[in-house]
């Protein structure tokens, strides 16, 4: 169906400092030894049928308007740095056929050669493969510093809506992730040990991914998946596993719509011998008391570091063969349950969503989406070598239930 443009409606607006979190996603590859690529979100829906391309530049154009997230442009640095939303529209890129399973790494799209970047205002881009059978593949890359996974998929959720000839919902606020924090007044976890890598690190790999379904729904799946991570670990050296746990900031305001970064980290210590129903508890109870959005004054000082140094210190660097200190074990983000609906128009119907795990972490994603829950994990290169018996170890643990 072609498009049809809706009444023009007055562009929402960014213009403000850089949150904290913001500020250290943005960081992340500014290093010039840095060994990790700009931070980015990659989402990955498929489905049945095809996409108009023009039908879909022009829904993009049209949703920018009411989603300044996708159109930031950072300028300055330190306590200077501020995002204006004057940066470029998402580009739809027609990326061709493909026969690329989307099940890992092994034979992916390369995007090194066309980054984002937040400093030119190029914050955001689709591109759009055909597969054999009458399906095809939407992949979505947003820099990680403008915005974070529910606001990816509330703004691609507006540009179907387009695409339906349904009017975008748009976002009704702009304001920055401190805020939401320092309203909820979060109460600091207990402090525990440091962070312990998941495996012994192992110079000479390459960072990798791989993914596997499981039937939906899942019951707890969030508390099976700690409990089998702390067990793994068990296995390679003593002691628990530290999770930084994703959580979504938007909950802590009622009716808000907000495409921009609004996300915080709740940090959960679980031990080999933890039970679901122990694990899920805990995450209860830091849930009720706002762990995720502990926030303090003198964390800003944090912003008045160069990118470039934060880099430098946080992340692996090819000068460099000590690796980094490690902030957490492993990081979840859990995105739930996920209506299809959402993702469809005429004569595309989508059946699965899955993503591509931020670099730098062994990282985890959720999604739970139609009939089947996809399991996303990543590895950073000094620890690939154990990708194939993590995998396994953990099908076998969530099939088990």
């Amino acid at each position: 169906m072609p498009y049809v443009p809706f009444e023009a409606r007055q562009p929402v607006e960014l213009q403000r400092r850089l949150s904290l979190s913001e500020y250290y996603h943005a960081a992340i590859g500014q290093h010039p030894q840095s060994a990790l690529p700009a931070r980015e979100i990659v989402f990955i829906l498929e489905g049945q049928g095809g996409l108009d391309l023009q039908a879909l530049r022009q829904a993009v154009a049209h949703v920018a308007v009411v989603h300044p997230a996708c159109r930031l442009r950072l300028r300055g640095q330190g306590l200077r740095a501020c995002w204006r939303s004057d940066g470029q529209l998402p580009q739809v890129i027609d990326g061709g056929d493909s026969s690329w399973s989307a099940d890992g790494d092994e034979g992916a799209p390369d995007f090194s050669l066309r980054p984002l970047e937040v400093r030119r205002g190029i914050c955001a881009e689709l591109v759009y493969y055909r597969l054999p059978q009458g399906h095809c593949r939407l992949m979505v890359r947003v820099a990680h510093a403008v915005s974070d996974g529910r606001g990816v998929l509330f703004w691609l959720a507006d540009i179907f809506r387009v695409l339906r000839q349904e009017p975008p919902l748009g976002v009704n606020a702009v304001y920055p992730d401190s805020r939401l924090k320092h309203q909820r007044g979060g109460r600091p976890a207990p402090a525990g040990p440091a962070a312990q890598p998941l495996v012994p690190r192992r110079p000479g790999g390459a960072s990798c991914w791989r993914s596997f379904q499981l039937p939906a729904p899942q019951a707890a799946l969030l508390a099976r998946l700690a409990a089998a991570l702390g067990r793994f670990c068990a296995g390679y050296r003593p002691g628990g596993v530290k999770l930084a746990l994703a959580v979504d900031l938007r909950r802590h305001a009622d009716d808000l719509r907000a495409s921009h970064h609004l996300s915080g980290m709740l940090h959960l210590r679980v031990d080999p011998d933890d039970t679901p129903t122990q694990i899920r508890a805990r995450i209860e109870q830091a849930l009720q008391q706002g762990q995720e959005a502990v926030w303090r004054p003198w964390h800003e000082l944090f912003r008045c570091l160069p990118m470039a140094l934060i880099d430098g210190l946080l992340s692996p660097r090819r000068d460099r063969q000590t690796p980094p200190p490690l902030l957490e074990t492993v990081v979840v983000s859990n995105l739930g349950r996920i209506d299809p609906r959402l993702y469809a128009c005429e004569g595309f119907q989508a059946h699965r969503l899955s993503g591509i795990p931020v670099p730098g972490n062994a990282f985890i994603f959720l999604f739970g989406f139609g009939e089947q829950v996809e399991v996303v994990c990543g590895l950073p290169a000094d620890m690939a070598w154990a990708m194939s018996a993590w995998m396994a170890d953990l099908q076998a643990a969530l099939l088990q239930a």
